[in-house]
């Protein structure tokens, strides 16, 4: 147990120092990026994209890019996971033994040898037939499969955003510009492109964006993204006019921004 707490300890020590190494990261990137591209961030200001939003994500999109660090976090937890599901599972093999056994009942012991039989005593029930007992050992099978099955989608998550090069912050950002400007999609395309190029450049990172990348990347990875935030913060989720993209359906702006009973998609930028 208390090599179990040191574990833990010194794991949450080194999860603590990544995560004040990111936002002193993400700060000095934000810094940088608003001194390179003052001229877009206005533009972009100006049509009602938030700066200090806009920053966060410029910064958080060029940080992603190659880094994956939090991979190493989700492969220990889905170890975790993997170890406790087959501790569980064994745990409950066991149990299933030891409620069957009607020796692991003080009675049988005292039926057989302090004289119980003779005295009149039954033959002792074995712990099964008590009230919960298999219902528990049901219960400790049911949350063995689930670790395992969140270990499992653990492995698929990783395979297809850690283990490939996919950076979800370029769509995650176009996204809240689109939800900024209330519209089915972003605007702003060369400007969008220069500010990134220029957040990638101060990240260290040579990649060079162009407005028709982030078009494409737009259709292949921000539209969907946008109608699943539609999906889980909506009553209703307006159908985005996917033949004509620039479309404004009604009532798209109050949902995506101001309406009274929508979930804001992201944090408070602190």
């Amino acid at each position: 147990m208390s090599q179990n707490k040191a574990f833990y300890g010194e794991f949450s020590l080194e999860e603590e120092r990544r995560q004040t190494e990111f936002k002193n990261r993400i700060a000095g990137l934000e810094r940088e990026i608003a001194k390179n591209g003052p001229r877009e961030l206005e533009v972009l200001e100006r049509a009602g994209v938030d700066r200090k939003a806009m920053l966060r994500f410029l910064a958080l999109a060029a940080d992603e890019e190659g880094a994956k660090s939090w991979a190493d976090l989700m492969r220990a937890r889905q170890g975790a996971l993997k170890s406790i599901a087959g501790r569980m599972e064994t745990l409950a093999r066991d149990a299933e033994e030891r409620v069957n056994d009607p020796f692991s009942v003080i009675q049988t012991w005292a039926f057989f040898f302090a004289h119980g039989s003779v005295l009149g005593m039954k033959f002792p029930e074995p712990l099964k037939a008590a009230a919960g007992v298999s219902f528990t050992i049901s219960g400790m099978r049911v949350l063995a499969k689930t670790w395992k099955d969140e270990a499992r989608g653990f492995g698929k998550f990783l395979k297809r955003y850690a283990n490939g090069r996919v950076n979800l912050g370029v769509p995650l950002l176009l996204l809240r510009v689109c939800m900024c400007l209330g519209k089915p999609e972003p605007d702003r395309w060369e400007e969008l492109a220069n500010l990134l190029t220029d957040a990638f450049e101060a990240a260290g990172k040579s990649k060079h964006f162009s407005a028709d990348w982030l078009r494409k990347t737009w259709k292949r990875r921000g539209k969907p993204m946008l109608l699943l935030w539609l999906k889980f913060n909506t009553d209703t989720a307006p159908k985005v006019n996917q033949s004509s993209p620039s479309a404004s359906p009604r009532g798209f702006a109050p949902r995506l921004g101001s309406h009274s009973h929508s979930k804001p998609l992201f944090g408070p930028l602190s």
